[in-house]
């Protein structure tokens, strides 16, 4: 047996669930957020229906992985090349214009 053919029943049965439960989000509670450092309703509903659709491109992709290998070079020579003086300039996360948080960069990465 193939192993997506013993994977297929499991699927069908979590996208039926996930399905049925995306079908109950009331439109009425698009606004709604489940914590206050949630997502909106609207966003999380979206997003779940969305996931799947990662399943054919991971799956049929296979530059991923050329691409992580690229993106980490890149990363890596700017590390590198980096002063300490720009390595200890504050940098902002911003979401929405407004500032989420501002760290050092290497204390952004102990916290990670």
């Amino acid at each position: 047996m193939a192993l997506s053919d013993a994977l297929l029943p499991e699927f069908a049965q979590e996208m039926a669930g996930v399905r049925k439960t995306l079908a109950r989000v009331p439109a009425d509670k698009f606004d709604w957020r489940p914590h206050e450092k949630s997502g909106l309703m609207m966003w999380l509903a979206g997003h779940i229906a969305n996931l799947v659709g990662w399943a054919s491109m991971t799956i049929s992709t296979d530059e991923l992985l050329a691409i992580f290998d690229k993106n980490v070079g890149e990363a890596r020579a700017a590390v590198a090349g980096a002063t300490d003086e720009t390595l200890m300039q504050s940098w902002t996360l911003l979401h929405k214009g407004l500032t989420t948080f501002s760290m050092p960069r290497p204390q952004s990465y102990a916290a990670s």
